[in-house]
């Protein structure tokens, strides 16, 4: 017997929503007149990941494929000069290395960050301090961490587990993505911190739905230099030194990462793959609706 698989997992949707087994919302997110309910953010989001630079009062909350191993490396560099310094060149990716400063400077919570740097003062630590998030477009993200994990496999074993054992089928990936969101109550473990970190909405961490009016929005964007021009901007008003800020733009922008895929022919491939596919389209949208409205992003 030949199964229909799209037409399954369709009805498995619909029946978790008819029965009210997941809390959702119905949305105008259509697929072949098939109405598929969009996830709703869940109460607790797990920890966020924070580094900061006190010496400039400024912190960045990171998250998978957002230049996540750059932001570690300029905040370690504007938080410990000296051993930066000492040590980028011999390591491994440079710049962009994430041990160097390991976790002198990181908080996963901003609550912590504020009781060491204003006494347990959130007006005195907002009034004083900024707070960076970058973000990406929902759809460029995806295919960047797909390609990563599921195809290329890049610094992973083979049969890992943080792509549901779907290897690089997207459609596959996706399905359990979605349901694995829908069923989500909490991170309790370290494939799923992998899984949050790298896949889930991006509204949905770095404490976002609590602290979202302190947060400073920069939008990443595939061109390198383009972002770095804005994110200078930043830095600025920060009242870093110019000089410092020289060394960021002859630095950091020519860093390449090892796990970066944006000159993958295999990039080109699952992307043109995706937004031919209107039933893979639905899911994206339904699994990332928070990131397109939160953060204003054009629905594909």
């Amino acid at each position: 017997m030949i199964y229909n698989y799209k037409v399954i997992f369709h009805y498995y949707l619909l029946t978790l929503y008819l029965t009210n087994l997941v809390k959702c919302e119905k949305t105008n997110l259509f697929h072949r007149n098939v109405s598929l309910p969009r996830l709703v953010k869940p109460k607790d989001i797990f920890e966020g990941n924070h580094v900061i630079a006190p010496k400039y009062n400024l912190t960045s909350c990171y998250i998978g494929k957002t230049l996540s191993s750059m932001t570690i490396g300029l905040f370690c560099y504007l938080f410990d000069e000296k051993k930066f310094l000492k040590e980028y060149k011999h390591k491994r990716n440079g710049a962009a290395n994430r041990l160097i400063c390991k976790n002198r400077n990181k908080y996963n919570k901003m609550s912590k960050i504020i009781s060491k740097y204003a006494n347990n003062n959130q007006t005195k630590f907002f009034r004083n301090w900024s707070n960076v998030m970058i973000v990406r477009d929902p759809v460029s993200r995806f295919i960047s961490g797909f390609v990563q994990l599921c195809v290329l496999e890049i610094g992973l074993q083979k049969d890992h587990p943080y792509c549901f054992h779907c290897k690089n089928n997207m459609e596959c990936f996706l399905e359990k993505l979605y349901t694995h969101l829908h069923r989500y109550k909490y991170v309790t473990n370290e494939k799923e911190k992998f899984i949050a970190y790298h896949f889930y909405p991006q509204a949905w961490q770095c404490e976002y739905q609590k602290y979202k009016k302190k947060y400073e929005i920069i939008k990443y964007k595939s061109d390198i230099k383009s972002f770095f021009k804005i994110f200078k901007e930043r830095l600025q008003k920060s009242s870093i030194p110019s000089g410092k800020i020289k060394f960021i733009m002859d630095v950091f922008a020519k860093t390449k990462v090892s796990h970066s895929t944006y000159d993958k022919k295999e990039t080109i491939f699952y992307r043109s793959i995706l937004l031919n596919d209107q039933y893979l389209l639905s899911l994206i949208r339904s699994i990332y609706y928070d990131d397109f409205k939160e953060f204003d992003f054009k629905f594909p």
